[in-house]
Parts: C-alpha cells; sequence; structure tokens
C-alpha cells in the first residue's frame, strides 16, 4: 500500500513537469513563399522530352524541345505547429503552385499565317506535409529563433494542356522538403527567412504568429 501511495504521489507530483516542456493545441501559424521549387522539375520535364517537338514555321524544320520559357509561379505555404515538446514541434504544411510552359507543337497551321497553334501546359500542384521542426536556440526574450526541420507527405497535380487535352490528367506524387536553417525575428508576430530544399523552394520567407 505504501508503495502505490508513493507512486501516485510521485505521478501527481511530475505532471506540472511534463507540462513545462510538452504543449498541445494551437502553437504557431505561419504564411510563407519561395522559390527554386522541387515542384519545378514537372515542367522541365516536358522541356527535356525527347519526344516533345516544336515546328519552326519559317525555316520547315522541327528541333527539340519548348520554344518559350518557363512561366511559373512561386510556391506558396500556409504552416500550423500543434504540438511541442522540449525542442521538437511537430504540425502540418499546405503548399501550392502552379507550373506552366508553352511551345507552337500540335494541331495544323493557320492557313492565313501558317503559324501553329500555341500549346501551353498548366500544372497545379497542391502539397500536403506533415513537419517535424528541431529549435536549436531560442533568445532569453523570444525574439529569435533558429531552427531546421523536415517534411515528407504527398503532392497532388492536376495537368491541363490547351490543345491536345487528351493528356489532361491527374496524379499524385511523394514530395519532401528539409528545411537546413531558419531564422525568426518577432515575438508574437513576427517575420522568418529559410534556407533548404525540396517543395517549399530553396529560399523561402513569410509571417508567423507565435501563441
Amino acid at each position: 500500500m505504501k508503495k502505490l501511495i508513493t507512486l501516485g504521489i510521485l505521478t501527481i507530483s511530475a505532471f506540472p513537469l511534463f507540462s513545462q516542456v510538452t504543449e498541445i493545441g494551437f502553437l504557431r501559424a505561419e504564411v510563407s513563399i519561395g522559390v527554386f521549387s522541387l515542384n519545378d522539375k514537372y515542367i522541365v520535364g516536358f522541356e527535356d522530352n525527347p519526344n516533345n517537338y516544336y515546328y519552326n514555321p519559317s525555316t520547315t524544320t522541327t528541333t527539340i524541345g519548348w520554344e518559350t520559357s518557363d512561366n511559373s509561379s512561386p510556391v506558396f505555404f500556409a504552416d500550423v505547429s500543434f504540438f511541442r515538446y522540449k525542442k521538437l514541434e511537430v504540425g502540418v504544411n499546405l503548399g501550392y503552385q502552379q507550373l506552366s510552359t508553352n511551345k507552337a507543337f500540335y494541331g495544323n497551321p493557320d492557313p492565313n499565317t501558317g503559324i501553329y497553334p500555341l500549346e501551353t501546359v498548366t500544372i497545379d500542384v497542391f502539397s500536403f506535409m506533415p513537419e517535424l521542426r528541431i529549435n536549436w536556440l531560442t533568445a532569453a526574450d523570444g525574439k529569435f529563433e533558429m531552427y531546421s526541420g523536415a517534411s515528407f507527405g504527398l503532392s497532388f497535380l492536376n495537368e491541363e494542356h490547351s490543345v491536345n487535352t487528351s493528356e489532361n490528367e491527374s496524379y499524385k506524387q511523394p514530395t519532401i522538403h528539409v528545411n537546413g536553417l531558419g531564422l525568426r525575428f518577432g515575438d508574437k508576430f513576427g517575420g522568418f527567412l529559410e534556407l533548404g530544399f525540396g517543395a517549399r523552394g530553396f529560399m523561402s520567407c513569410g509571417l508567423s504568429y507565435r501563441y
């Protein structure tokens, strides 16, 4: 009986200590914009595919590749953290990016100009990734943080062709992001800069609200 009472006292006394290092609920919300995303590979695949040809009516020759440049958007992300234990945080990321490129390729040439119709390919990428974050350094006043993180999940892609619509499709791909270095400045409201590799881009920045 004494052992049970002692164990009960130790268990109850441990709750405040555990609660000091563990938090569950809304902790942090962030929005960001990034560049040089891993998603760019989906549109680069069209540009490098030897089966994609461009017909040049001025020289009546067929060359490999896409004639016009990539028109892709930056990548946008919204993040929420909901669990923290000591230096670790757990959350989820939701991302969106639109990839687009075009070329004169499909169909018959215009009878008056001899110009072939412009084929545009647009890929909408929606990403969902759980995230694990490590806060390496936090200033005493909480106004500076240095951190790293890793995310792994799925991207849902919707591909549309403006001329060759038979190629339209939707599919899923695994996606990942590794945040090598993140710096946050500010108290409850702040800004941050991240350098990493993956779906969020090589470089991203954004705004943060911390509970």
